[in-house]
């Protein structure tokens, strides 16, 4: 198949899936298991919240990440999208990981991996399709997400890979834009570290094995749409599939939530239902 019409045919799935997604649904039931523990670090840091739609399963999963530009933030603050997720046919799951208030990069990447080999050990307890976990963030949470896909090499279905992400407003390529919150985060200047820079960006980790990417950001936001289309542009000469959805104005992250709710709810589906 050419890379012209893969991307034209996954655009037509996501297209028809959203159709779906868009006629009158059932709310789906679903029971939330707080504060589980999945890793070493003390306090919140590494406890997470499951929310595991009734029925009877197993169901593919999303692990949604929280912004807060990587020193801030907690698992509550996306309760409402792991509630949706729930009702639309998903296990979401919301972790806590720890921030650069106390510990740099990679320590965030490194609790999220540990995060999603937990969800594997544990998917027969919370009905998880082991083999078809996602991922959804916004701002520095869509950052971590693009790049928990990026890492790695080879099967979607093992280990911390994961099977496809949805980025709103996420930074690809910190060597775009040299600032002082990227710096505060990787704990060194570009000058002085760009392997660090270049080893935090999803940019420079793209490779052919890589999963299906969304990427959202708006034409004229805090996060430059460079960041949006140069991702895409990567992921076309890697035959990576993505979709790239541009939002006319100003707005960040989940201040367009309601315009790609659906489409990204579809392209989750799309990659991470069991075939």
């Amino acid at each position: 198949m050419s890379t012209k019409r893969l991307f034209t045919t996954v655009s037509l799935m996501v297209a028809l899936a959203v159709q779906g997604l868009l006629g009158a649904q059932p709310a789906a039931a679903f029971t939330v298991y707080s504060d589980l523990s999945y890793g070493p670090a003390p306090g919140v840091d590494n406890l997470l919240d499951v929310y595991v739609p009734d029925g009877p399963g197993p169901f593919p999963t999303v692990i949604v990440v929280h912004g807060g530009g990587w020193i801030d933030g907690d698992k509550l603050d996306w309760d409402s999208e792991a509630m949706d997720l729930a009702d639309a046919g998903f296990v979401a799951v919301t972790p806590n990981f720890r921030t650069a208030t106390e510990n740099l990069y990679p320590a965030a990447l490194q609790d999220l991996q540990l995060a999603v080999t937990w969800l594997r050990s544990n998917a027969a307890t919370y009905s998880i399709d082991g083999a078809h976990i996602g991922a959804l963030g916004g701002s520095s949470g869509a950052h971590l997400a693009a790049l928990l896909a990026m890492k790695g090499k080879g099967s979607h279905a093992s280990g911390s890979r994961i099977a496809a992400a949805a980025s709103w407003s996420g930074r690809m390529d910190f060597t775009l834009e040299l600032t002082h919150n990227i710096e505060r985060f990787l704990g060194c200047p570009y000058t002085s570290c760009p392997r660090t820079w270049k080893d935090a960006s999803p940019y420079f980790n793209v490779d052919v094995t890589d999963p299906a990417l969304y990427i959202a950001n708006s034409t004229n936001e805090v996060i430059p749409v460079q960041q949006a289309t140069n991702m895409a542009d990567k992921l076309q000469r890697k035959g990576v599939p993505y979709l790239l959805r541009l939002i006319e104005g100003t707005q960040h992250s989940r201040g367009y939530e309601d315009e790609v709710w659906a489409e990204t709810v579809a392209f989750l589906h799309t990659y991470l239902d069991a075939a």
